[in-house]
């Protein structure tokens, strides 16, 4: 029999929230996407790039098509509830929305939206955000924050403390939406064009970032910048088109709101950025190729033996190659001239 002291400390330790075991103990599962390649499950996606680079069109059809169960963009979904935070421009939103309706053939998915900010930097606030979700019938896969910045609250989007508060608040909307992507629409910085605007925290958190970019001629582009788990997924570009949503506005003037169409990537010419990252390798590389050549095999040791993980040297090595930094033929890597 136990005695009331060993009771209490059983009681104790079943209640207890943090408990470590040896680590082959827990389950482990292979990584699950909401859409296949492009956004995982279970994480903080960061979309970021300056005004007018089509981040919202790109994710309003991202999340439409997961309510819907369709490809997006040919890449697979996982059928779903959507929610999103509307910061901005509601009516706008509607008409993008009832775009897709006609565009892609589907209409009344369950995609919900509301206009109330999530007010992300103020402490306690994922409370009542938690209480709505729980309302909506799920399963939840994925919640878009559009923008950020209109979501924030009262914070300051420089303030380490701020962000790390939002960013707390993001992962308790996740975990208590069942593992659903939280996907963030940033604001490209206004000193390092290489991430979003604001502390780093977020970057930090992330799982996948993707570099929103429009060029001259309107072409749009969508780069992953950042992955966690795995390699980088191709690069992506589109034109902007529209849809005729058989409306008239008050001088009956018809209506066409935008939208994506994809078309083949090819890199911005002659405004390609390079990163810290794969100004390093490329460093490295040289200093290792014989004749501009090196064996991939030998390139990928070097750079594993001088601290960079597998999963970073396979994603980045590949960027590269999309941004035509280098080729890569029959086991060699070749620096572009």
């Amino acid at each position: 029999m136990l005695g009331a002291l060993e009771r209490q400390v059983k009681e104790a330790d079943e209640q207890r929230l943090m408990q470590f075991k040896p680590y082959y103990e827990y389950d482990m599962t292979p990584p699950e996407y909401v859409i296949d390649g492009i956004l995982p499950a279970d994480s903080i996606i960061n979309g970021y790039g300056d005004p007018a680079t089509c981040k919202s069109l790109y994710y309003h059809e991202a999340l439409f098509c997961i309510s819907a169960g369709i490809p997006f963009f040919g890449h697979e979904v996982k059928q779903g509830t959507v929610l999103m935070f509307v910061g901005e421009g509601l009516q706008g939103v509607l008409r993008r929305l009832r775009a897709l309706e006609i565009k892609l053939g589907i209409q009344t998915p369950p995609f919900h939206i509301t206009p109330v900010s999530a007010m992300l930097s103020d402490p306690g606030s994922c409370d009542e955000i938690i209480e709505a979700i729980q309302e909506i019938p799920g399963p939840i896969r994925a919640i878009g924050i559009d923008t950020l910045a209109r979501n924030f609250g009262s914070g300051n989007e420089n303030s380490t403390q701020d962000m790390s508060v939002a960013v707390h608040n993001l992962d308790e909307i996740r975990r208590y939406s069942g593992g659903a992507a939280i996907i963030t629409i940033h604001h490209l910085g206004k000193m390092d064009k290489s991430t979003g605007r604001g502390s780093s925290v977020l970057r930090g958190a992330a799982d996948m970032e993707y570099l929103f970019t429009k060029d001259k001629d309107d072409i749009v582009r969508v780069e992953c910048t950042k992955v966690k788990d795995g390699e980088s997924p191709e690069p992506q570009a589109f034109r902007i088109g529209t849809v005729d949503i058989d409306m008239l506005d008050r001088y009956g003037r018809k209506v066409y709101p935008p939208t994506l169409y994809s078309i083949d990537y090819t890199p911005e010419k002659g405004s390609v950025r390079v990163g810290a990252t794969e100004a390093a390798f490329l460093t490295i590389i040289k200093g290792l190729s014989k004749d501009g050549d090196i064996l991939e095999i030998e390139a990928r040791k070097n750079l594993l033996d001088v601290g960079y993980s597998k999963q970073q040297v396979g994603s980045t090595l590949k960027r590269m190659e999309n941004k035509g930094f280098i080729s890569r033929n029959d086991g060699k890597i070749r620096i572009s001239q």
